[in-house]
């Protein structure tokens, strides 16, 4: 079981890895964070580190494309040929995803850091917060099987519903990107704020799972 995992994790690092949006959606993250941040200290935007609730767009559509990118053309079904263990495949992808979004998190963040004013805890709680929204963006990919189709809802729901709602109601701090915004400093929160987004990420996820088991490639 530990040898397949590591298989498909390795293969699905390779695919993402080879792929030149995925790696252009990296670059453009990390080149982007750090301008982000001297623009928004201009602007007189001090606490935390307010870039990252803009540059989140990068690792979510490095999720996206991770997630529902092998459904373009069919590939899916070559995918599960090799691996026909759906939950190995699962936990492939999710890993290679996350790897990935580590990796594209870490080096905006420290590249954004000499810019930023902010402690090294805010740093990496807005790197937590980068690849915790690339793996939401993987999940509803996964669901979606639709590149586009869960592109628009992801970054609908993070870009245009929330500040809605966070305009009419408290309700909105429920939602995933206002429940993560305490990492990185743009709001109050603890226990409770992790608990909710750790509850969306483990939710999705055992939806995609159910989905990826249960449908066709």
């Amino acid at each position: 079981m530990i040898i397949r995992l590591l298989s498909a994790t390795r293969a699905e690092l390779i695919k993402l890895g080879t792929l030149p949006a995925v790696l252009g959606t990296m670059a453009g993250t990390v080149l982007v964070m750090p301008v982000l941040t001297v623009a928004l200290a201009r602007t007189g935007h001090a606490a935390g580190l307010p870039a990252t609730a803009y540059a989140q767009a990068g690792p979510i559509l490095l999720g996206v494309l991770a997630g529902a990118g092998e459904y373009t053309g069919g590939r899916m079904r070559t995918t599960l040929l090799a691996v026909p263990d759906r939950r190995v495949l699962l936990a492939g992808k999710t890993l290679a995803c996350l790897a990935m979004a580590a990796l594209t998190a870490l080096l905006a963040v420290t590249a954004a850091g000499p810019f930023a004013g902010c402690g090294v805890p805010t740093l990496l709680g807005a790197a937590a917060y980068l690849v915790a929204m690339g793996l939401f963006g993987f999940e509803a990919a996964l669901l979606l099987r639709r590149v586009v189709a869960a592109l628009v809802s992801v970054l609908g729901l993070v870009f245009v519903v929330s500040p809605l709602l966070a305009g009419v109601t408290a309700a909105a701090c429920y939602l995933p990107d206002r429940a993560g915004a305490f990492l990185y400093g743009a709001a109050p929160g603890g226990g409770t704020a992790a608990a909710v987004l750790a509850g969306w990420l483990v939710f999705l996820l055992g939806a995609a799972g159910l989905a990826l088991a249960v449908r066709d490639a």
